[in-house]
């Protein structure tokens, strides 16, 4: 029960912290941030971050896109 309860908090704590990055970001770059979450989680990440952050999986896979964009227009630069 004790460490049920430390998850419920661990995950509250990360969802303030989620909450409170993507207030400060405009929505370019919220959209990008949420593409990178999505990838360090792997498989069934978009699904995941989108949940999470309240958002459609159309906003993290547009996210994705601008990520890709911005690593091409790197690697050209």
């Amino acid at each position: 029960m004790i460490d049920e309860y430390a998850t419920l908090l661990k995950m509250e704590e990360e969802l303030n912290a989620l909450g409170l990055t993507l207030s400060i970001l405009n929505e370019r770059q919220r959209r990008i941030y949420l593409a990178i979450l999505s990838d360090s989680l792997g498989r069934g990440g978009v699904s995941k971050v989108a949940k999470m952050a309240g958002v459609s999986r159309n906003t993290v896979v547009a996210g994705h896109k601008e990520l890709e964009d911005i690593k091409l227009d790197l690697s050209l630069g």
